[in-house]
């Protein structure tokens, strides 16, 4: 019978050899199915060279630019006289609990078409690769000081459960390894569910969403600056919740990023 102790020195002797086999090993068959499975981009289905995020570059292209002058406040496009500095009719008669927000671009076309597939469990890919084009913009655009961390807007578990996926958590992780910085997907969780706000008026989706969310227990974001997530934002309702909660739990600024900026009657 082999000492406890010998098989615990062999274990820990044995198991970084058996990692690093298991990588080369993951390392090979991914080379393999690159050559017999050419990389296709996430949304035309197209075939590229592998590269991240993986969308091909007529889709990158496609999908997020050029992006029109918009509110300095609420990432609703301007027209070319205003100044991005201004606020735009929409949200002058609002209180909006976030700093600014930024739009990869307008939630109409092919963006439309993103978003909408994202929603489906089968276009998770395609949701990470839009979260890593989000992270490029944001690089390249100016978003005040650099976050502490990014949120994700929750999703209540029961439509989590009937949807089958979450892409406010998948966009929000992407985000995050774009730009060096923690996505805290548990820190918001969603108090009740609420009726779908797409249904809603403007008026009544501010309603809805009152109360909804809450900080988790074990968090202190004292003084942190929070890049909020979110795949799209229309009236701005859900979005402007969650930046309360964050500030009432003592964050000192909240920008967010979306996908798409809704554009319809407001």
């Amino acid at each position: 019978m082999v000492p406890a102790r010998v098989t615990l020195w062999l274990r820990n002797r044995c198991r970084p050899l058996a990692l690093a086999a298991t990588s080369r090993i993951v390392d090979g068959w991914h080379a393999a199915s690159n050559l017999l499975f050419p990389p296709a981009c996430t949304f035309c289905g197209g075939e590229m060279a592998p590269q991240t995020p993986m969308l091909c570059a007529a889709c990158v292209a496609l999908l997020s630019g050029p992006t029109p002058a918009a509110c300095g406040r609420c990432a609703h496009p301007l027209p070319r006289h205003w100044s991005e500095r201004q606020w735009c009719p929409r949200c002058r008669g609002r209180r909006y609990h976030f700093d600014r927000a930024v739009a990869l671009g307008c939630y109409r076309a092919d963006l439309r078409q993103a978003v909408l597939r994202m929603k489906r469990p089968t276009a998770e890919p395609l949701t990470h690769s839009m979260g890593l084009l989000l992270g490029n913009h944001l690089r390249e655009t100016t978003l005040g000081q650099p976050a502490d961390c990014v949120v994700p807007v929750p999703m209540h578990w029961n439509r989590r459960l009937h949807r089958g996926t979450n892409t406010a958590l998948i966009l929000g992780a992407a985000v995050g390894k774009c730009l060096g910085r923690p996505c805290l997907g548990r820190l918001l969780r969603c108090r009740h569910k609420t009726r779908k706000q797409g249904t809603l008026r403007p008026a009544e989706r501010f309603v809805n969403v009152r109360d909804a969310f809450r900080v988790s227990t074990g968090y202190d974001i004292t003084e942190a600056r929070v890049l909020l997530i979110d795949d799209i934002m229309t009236t701005g309702a859900t979005l402007s919740e969650a930046a309360k909660e964050l500030r009432r739990g003592g964050a000192r600024s909240v920008e967010v990023a979306v996908v798409a900026r809704g554009t319809g009657a407001l």
